[in-house]
């Protein structure tokens, strides 16, 4: 009974829990729909707006108060003490209470309750509508659009604003009146009823004009630029969000200052000013204010106090804006989370964008569109340019783009053995503090195109130079036979013998600070083999790093007569983003080293108990075994084969090294039997005749395998990378120079050709067809992204802008892009075709076939700002549609109009585009020479320039003209003119030469004319006494480095002495 109740309770228990949650959750699911029903979501702007008003004015309500104060003091005269903000701040005090300062807190919170509320509602309302017109016309939004939305936003919630700005106002300013004049507003609800009842219903719209107009102009100031300066600190820095919204904010606020002071001071003085005694207004309107103001008080007058007014309206205008910016971040992250959790439900527009995100819309979107020429107007001869657009440059953007797998390279290194059986551990707190951890990873930046470039280049340099270019001394290539002969007594004792005690050849990383590089030191224990004589002590002591194990090994086999190769694993530097990069270097505590006498006791001491532990083990003498129970056991005594001897422990501690679990060196030897090549790892692996396992994981560090080469004992090379890469063609070929650019396969093809023996045997045709036979039988990509740019299969997704399939195309299997998502089709590579635009096949001598259907449609690119083209040049309904391709079936070869009557026709800049041969007309001839216009000027005869190509310079290309077209008839009159005009052009040059020398020939018997008229009465001996002693200067100024005056004759001659042979000899 009391089991019973205790279940029943248990069980109500449970109930009431669920009951409980039910309730809570469908409450919350209440409240998040009713925030998202269509209502409101067309509220929220406004909602926004009348929020982050409010909270700004509360904030700057003490500067606009001393504001005020300041435009009202001093009225209707322009001489007297000017009001300081610090005076007026101290007389506001000192008449009464801090809190004075606070004077119509209400009517400026019911100001901007409506303004503020209309104007960031009405102004993100009226962004949202001409962001998506602009979007429908594929443009984007520019800065008159944002503009006429700031002015119309703020013309309209300044009318429906301005009682509440005339009741603050009138509550600001009634503290200045005689105590028996002053009103004493309780609130901006008595302001309003006493002003209303007072003067009428109209007085509160009192000063409505410049109310308007400073709406405008402050809207103007501080909207539109706020937008326009945000959008420009994206685009030109590289600040942060939250920098960028302070900064654009600021700048928002000094242009809406500038611009509305004026306006806001007649504002104020309307509001402000009562009906006389007589019954009059002082003044009559907005234009009259203006005027008085001018002439009474002074032009500068409409901006006094404008620091005071900067620092009311820039805290303002930030306040106001970060606000109403991260309350419509709030809105899209509760929109985001509510299609998060439903979903079921369709993707539904988001209306409530916040102010920075109405305002500032997407206009940086990549698309592209087609290369067309621009018709510029230049005189003789007229220049051909050109806008090279996405269509052009689309192929090369596509080939950037390849995705590889983002690998975690920080991780250690999986186990390589079989792992242990062990208990099942559920640890929710490491998943988390790992996911954690990844998250706050910073992620690496992409490269640019220049810097792939680069990279590749540098790729190519270390694959050619570091590793295929060795020294003709490295012992690798087996050309030292005393190497051989020292190897021949290991044999089968080459595992027990050989000690690994450096590091060998690891894979090469790229700093990505170069930082990092100054203060790098190579690891104590690498690899110090580095030239015949290293390599002869290492083997001696059969002790180095196991690459000169793996090198000694093949000399081995070679020496005993077995064909043997050494195959390395070259590990150049990648040409890829993803790739690891070098470690940061961490700060270790500097330890003190030991000194020389603490080095020798501790030697002395490793030495005499390594001598303690020989002497006591005794070796055990070999004693015949007989098999027990058989009755002729003593006839089965047979000698046992001794086991391979212990190697003692050396003197040295062994130094534990950590390398990757897979080599770089093994060894290649010819099963003659079967005339393959098999691969054999003595050092590392401990394998024989298995190709497959030498591959190392993609998240080896210090281990790539992207080029295998075999290298023969005369110094050539195989490469023999498909026997080895499980993936070849899907994975191993991308991190190769054969994907790093389109030559990149015949790059590879000639470097390997220097390696290459003179002459090919039935071994070598075998083997290659073996490796053909490995690549062909690779089976098809498992992984979505190993079909990309895969040369045997294609799914659609991966298509490139230029490429579609064939009509018909039948697909050869299927791929699950996910555990849910549906089926992709694999298509052959071979059913896909490049597709180009009709001015792209024109420029490759191709034209498209009457009514041909595009084989594929393109988007177009928005046009740049400062594009030379107008919005009605004619491609309004292109854009829309986009850019026609076409493939080469669809396309026939380009036939030029013929010659006739000796004319050659001629495109509108009186040019004719000869991009290949046979687009020369029918009946005329290309001459290339630089007078060949010339020479058709003076003939008389008609000619048109060769447009061959452009020069690009950025996307701006300008025609290169290469030669002339000319009717086939006027070819040989135009060649012999080309002659004569080059015979007059090297007889002036002949001419201008012989000038040359003549003037200084003419220098020279001037200067000689000289010196013997001054040495006329001088006498012999004096002469040569002179001539001595000038030479003896001269020698001394010219170990000198010459004097001034030979430095002033070198800039006179010094231009013909290439020529001239320093003026006096003529070629």
């Amino acid at each position: 009974m009391t089991g019973s109740l205790k279940q029943a309770a248990e069980s109500a228990r449970n109930k009431t829990t669920e009951v409980m949650n039910a309730a809570k959750g469908d409450g919350a699911a209440v409240a998040n729909d009713i925030l998202h029903t269509p209502f409101m979501r067309a509220a929220l702007p406004f909602i926004n707006g009348g929020i982050s008003g409010m909270v700004a004015t509360t904030v700057i309500q003490p500067v606009d108060m001393v504001k005020v104060r300041i435009q009202l003091a001093g009225e209707g005269t322009s001489t007297g003490p000017k009001p300081t903000p610090l005076s007026v701040t101290r007389q506001i005090i000192s008449s009464g209470k801090v809190l004075d300062l606070y004077t119509g807190l209400s009517a400026g919170l019911l100001r901007q309750a409506v303004y503020t509320t209309a104007r960031l509602g009405l102004f993100d309302t009226i962004m949202g509508r001409l962001t998506a017109r602009a979007k429908a016309q594929d443009r984007s939004i520019g800065f008159r659009e944002r503009a006429t939305a700031g002015l119309t936003a703020g013309g309209i919630a300044a009318m429906i604003g301005n009682p509440a700005d005339l009741a603050l106002i009138r509550m600001q300013s009634d503290g200045l009146k005689p105590l028996a004049e002053r009103k004493n507003y309780k609130s901006v609800i008595d302001a309003l009823g006493s002003i209303a009842k007072s003067e009428g219903v109209g007085a509160l719209w009192s000063g409505a004009a410049p109310t308007v107009v400073r709406a405008m102009a402050l809207n103007f100031g501080q909207l539109a630029f706020f937008s326009e300066a945000k959008v420009q600190l994206k685009q030109k820095t590289d600040l942060s969000a939250r920098t960028q919204t302070l900064a654009a904010s600021a700048i928002a606020g000094f242009f809406a200052s500038f611009f509305s002071l004026p306006f806001d001071f007649v504002k104020t003085r309307l509001q402000k000013q009562q009906k006389g005694p007589d019954g009059k207004l002082p003044y009559k309107g907005m234009a009259d204010c203006f005027t008085k103001v001018a002439k009474q008080e002074g032009i500068l007058r409409f901006y006094r106090g404008f620091s005071t007014y900067y620092v009311r309206i820039a805290p303002h205008a930030m306040v106001t804006l970060i606000v109403a910016d991260y309350l419509g971040w709030l809105t899209k992250k509760a929109a985001a989370q509510r299609e998060e959790k439903n979903a079921a439900s369709s993707d539904i527009p988001n209306h409530a964008e916040g102010f920075a995100a109405g305002s500032v819309a997407s206009e940086d979107e990549d698309e592209d569109e087609d290369v067309e020429f621009q018709d510029v107007v230049i005189p003789e001869p007229r220049l051909q340019t050109m806008e090279l657009d996405s269509d052009e440059d689309g192929e090369d953007e596509d080939d950037e783009a390849i995705e590889f797998e983002d690998i975690d390279f920080a991780k250690p290194l999986g186990d390589t053995k079989a792992a242990e059986p062990a208990t099942l551990e559920l640890n929710l707190t490491a998943q988390q503090s790992a996911t954690a951890l990844s998250r706050s990873k910073e992620r690496r930046k992409p490269i640019t195109k220049e810097e792939k470039e680069r990279r590749v280049q540098i790729h190519q340099v270390h694959l050619l130079f570091n590793y295929l270019n060795p020294g003709s001394n490295l012992s690798q290539f087996g050309q030292a036979e005393s190497l051989k002969n020292g190897l021949r007594q290991a044999g089968a004792m080459w595992e027990t013998k050989f000690e690994i005690r450096e590091r060998g050849l690891r894979r090469a990383l790229w700093a990505e600070d170069p930082a990092q590089l100054q203060d790098y030191e190579l690891p104590s224990d690498v690899d110090s083999c580095l030239d015949r004589n290293d390599f002869q002590e290492f083997t001696k002591k059969l002790q180095g790093s196991r690459d000169v194990g793996a090198q000694l090994y093949c000399a081995l086999l070679r020496s005993v007569g077995v064909r043997a190769r050494l195959v390395c694993s070259l590990q150049p530097l990648s040409f890829l983003s993803s790739g690891p990069a070098l470690p940061k270097p961490k700060k270790h505590p500097t330890t003190p080293k030991p000194s020389q006498q603490e080095k020798g006791r501790d030697a002395i001491a490793r030495y005499e108990a390594l001598a303690e532990n020989a002497n006591a083990a005794s070796p055990s003498s070999s004693t015949p075994r007989r098999r027990l129970g058989h009755p002729n056991a003593t006839a089965y005594n047979f000698t046992p084969v001794p086991s391979p001897p212990q190697r003692n422990r050396a003197f040295d501690t062994p130094v534990k090294i950590r390398e990757s679990p897979y080599p770089v060196y093994w060894v290649e030897i010819l099963d003659v039997g079967h005339q393959k090549w098999q691969p054999v790892d003595p050092v590392v692996l401990h394998t024989f005749w298995k190709p497959k396992a030498f591959e190392p994981p993609i998240t080896d560090k210090e281990n790539c395998l992207s080029y295998v080469v075999a290298f023969e004992a005369d110094g050539t090379a195989k490469d023999v990378t498909r026997r080895y890469a499980k993936a070849y063609t899907a994975k191993t070929r991308r991190l190769r120079v054969e994907c790093a650019f389109d030559d990149g396969m015949q790059w590879w093809r000639k470097v390997m050709k220097l390696y290459r023996s003179r002459r090919q045997t039935d071994l070598d045709q075998i083997e290659d067809t073996e490796l053909a036979g490995l690549e062909a039988r690779e089976p098809m990509p498992r992984n979505v992204q190993d079909f990309k740019d895969h040369p045997v299969f294609a799914l659609e997704r991966h298509l490139r802008r230029h490429e579609v399939l064939i009509h018909g195309a039948s697909p050869s299997g299927t791929v699950a892009t996910g555990s849910r998502g549906p089926l992709e089709k694999i298509f052959r590579r071979k059913d896909v075709r490049i597709a180009k635009s009709a001015d792209k096949w024109y420029r490759l001598g191709r034209e498209v076939k009457p009514n041909e259907i595009p084989a594929k449609w393109v988007s177009k690119r928005a046009r740049p700002k400062n594009s030379r083209y107008d919005e009605d040049d004619g491609h309004a309904e292109d854009e829309v549609a986009g850019t026609p391709l076409y493939i080469q079936d669809q396309t026939v070869l380009y036939e030029p109009p013929p010659v006739r009557n000796g004319r050659v026709p001629k495109n509108k800049f009186g040019n004719i585009e000869v991009y290949v041969p046979h687009m020369v007309p029918q009946g005329a001839v290309h001459i290339v020479h630089e007078h060949a216009a010339r020479a058709a000027v003076i003939l008389g005869v008609d000619y048109a320039p060769a447009l061959t190509g452009f020069q690009f310079k950025g996307r701006q290309g300008t025609a290169v003209l290469h030669g002339i077209i000319v009717a086939a008839e006027f070819d040989e009159p135009v060649r012999a003119v080309i002659e004569g005009l080059d015979d007059v052009q090297q007889e002036m040059e002949d001419q201008r030469r012989r000038l040359v020398a003549l003037k200084m020939w003419r220098r020279l018997l001037m200067g000689l004319r000289i010196r013997e008229r001054i040495w006329s009465g001088v006498n012999e001996d004096e002469r040569r006494e002179a001539d001595r002693e000038a030479e003896l200067q001269a020698d001394t100024a010219d170990a000198d480095g010459g004097s001034d005056a030979t430095e002033e004759f070198d800039m006179v001659v010094d231009d013909g002495d290439d020529d001239m042979a320093g003026g006096f000899l003529v070629e």
